[in-house]
């Protein structure tokens, strides 16, 4: 059995036949990734990504909710109706997923030792670089956004306040 090597930044690699448990992948091709990231970054991807999702989701909840106000000066949120609130919470957070992942996204890449990590990690994947992970981020928002804006849009005018 192969022994696996670190590089020096918490980084392993492995051979076929080494326990999954420990060193990642079991293709030395290159093609899925030779190496894993850190079970630290690997933490604090998740952790910034549900933040940043969740920050997202309140500033588009709280915008929808102005735009409630406006349509609606006279109402408080309680006196709105049910089927108003479910179609502009899940808008605000569907439309918030992609925006909040590009924006943990950017600010992972702002940390110099973090990106050395993922370059390496990038390095003989087909479609796992900065560039590569951003553009189809930014698709992704393309797709969701308008259809969040639409569905929040109608929720603010509320149809089904009686």
């Amino acid at each position: 059995m192969a022994r696996a090597t670190s590089d020096g930044i918490g980084v392993r690699k492995g051979k076929v036949g080494t326990a999954p448990w420990q060193y990642g992948p079991k293709s030395d091709d290159g093609a899925r990734g030779e190496r894993r990231v850190p079970v630290w970054l690997a933490c604090l991807v998740l952790i910034l990504a549900v933040c940043f999702v969740f920050a997202t989701t309140f500033v588009f909840i709280v915008g929808v909710a102005m735009l409630h106000d406006a349509f609606h000066p006279s109402a408080l949120w309680p006196t709105t109706s049910v089927p108003a609130k479910v179609v502009m919470l899940a808008a605000a957070l569907f439309g918030a997923i992609a925006p909040g992942l590009i924006l943990a996204h950017l600010a992972l890449w702002t940390i110099p030792h973090v990106r050395r990590i993922l370059d390496r990690d990038a390095l003989g994947a087909k479609g796992r670089t900065f560039r590569e992970g951003t553009l189809w981020l930014v698709k992704l928002t393309a797709a969701m956004l308008p259809v969040a804006l639409i569905l929040s849009l109608l929720g603010a005018v509320d149809p089904w306040m009686g």
